[in-house]
């Protein structure tokens, strides 16, 4: 799971934004699918295993691996 927090407050001109690193220390595998379990929202890591998140208006982001995938992944 990866929480994402700031405290822009809920000004709607101001964003955050996120980059997880990648390659040799990539927390997600390539084109890994993560869910947003706030929004249901998916998104996917790249190629390198890194995921660039935007926060819109300073919005929390809770991002999982879609379970699905994880226990495609445990087999």
């Amino acid at each position: 799971m990866l929480t994402l927090l700031t405290n822009v407050g809920n000004n709607t001109s101001s964003y955050a934004s996120w980059t997880t690193p990648g390659g040799s220390t990539a927390l997600f595998k390539q084109n890994e699918e993560l869910v947003d379990i706030f929004t249901c929202q998916k998104v996917y890591a790249n190629n390198d295993g890194s995921l660039y998140v935007e926060s819109p208006s300073g919005m929390p982001q809770v991002r999982q691996v879609s379970r699905g995938k994880m226990e495609q992944s445990l087999m």
